[in-house]
């Protein structure tokens, strides 16, 4: 666990090169391990919320589609339809 909390150099994390990302659906809460609620990880940045885990980030979509190569616009899934017809027994 202790080895998700160390410093990491430019050189052994792949960005893709984007800033730092408070919002990213990968970042750890405030709290994360924490055995009393006690804050372990401190934002350098005042005020800022991390640690959500509802959406991908502008960032983390970015991030996705660099590493893949992709340049599709869209930031949503494509709709889909379901349909469903009913049966009747005798």
């Amino acid at each position: 666990m202790e080895n998700n909390f160390q410093l990491l150099n430019n050189t052994q994390v792949d960005t893709q090169n984007t800033s730092y990302d408070y919002d990213s659906v990968m970042h750890y809460e405030r709290t994360a391990f924490s055995k009393n609620n006690a804050a372990t990880i401190e934002a350098l940045q005042a005020n800022v919320k991390i640690g959500q885990r509802l959406y991908l980030s502008a960032t983390d979509i970015q991030e996705v589609q660099r590493y893949y190569n992709c340049t599709a616009s869209g930031t949503t899934l494509p709709s889909t339809t379901t349909t469903i017809t009913p049966t009747t027994s005798k």
